[in-house]
């Protein structure tokens, strides 16, 4: 009777053990990678395209208090074309400039200190603007960003920092 009792124990533990995972997941896609119960997303990077003229294109949505770019790291000497679609319910400028903390100096200055700078104006609710650069000289990491700085939009958040590499 022991030996029944016993027999029913183990094959109980198997069933849940195998029901828990642990065994072949031949039903898990490739890009996923499975492990205890969870699943991790292993994804990579989008490819860039480019434009006619061989640029990398960039698309940057700028919402309301925050970016959101297909590209934060740069290379030197890479031309980009970044465009950039104002999807947020107010205007906002886009500057690519060292991180200046807010009241710090006047926008004409900061307008003069940018990599790239587009004007309120020519960023208003559902407009999409595009300008041309390539960087010059790598940066390290916080030294360059993507900013708004009408309003309070930069104390809100409105800044992504980049990186630009040799």
């Amino acid at each position: 009777m022991r030996q029944i009792i016993s027999i029913f124990t183990v094959a109980a533990l198997a069933v849940a053990v195998s029901a828990c995972g642990g065994g072949d997941d031949s039903s898990s896609s490739p890009a996923d990678n499975t492990g205890g119960g969870v699943t991790v997303p292993t994804t990579q990077p989008a490819p860039l395209t480019t434009d006619a003229n061989g640029a990398v294109v960039v698309d940057i949505d700028a919402g309301d208090y925050f970016f959101d770019s297909s590209v934060t790291t740069f290379k030197v000497g890479v031309p980009y074309h970044i465009v950039v679609h104002n999807t947020g319910l107010e205007e906002h400028e886009f500057m690519i400039v060292e991180p200046i903390p807010a009241g710090e100096m006047s926008m004409e200055m900061m307008d003069g200190m940018a990599v790239a700078h587009i004007e309120e104006d020519d960023l208003q609710v559902d407009q999409t603007t595009a300008l041309d650069v390539t960087f010059t000289e790598p940066t390290a990491a916080g030294t360059l960003e993507l900013a708004c700085h009408i309003d309070d939009h930069y104390e809100e958040g409105m800044l992504l920092p980049i990186v630009v590499t040799a």
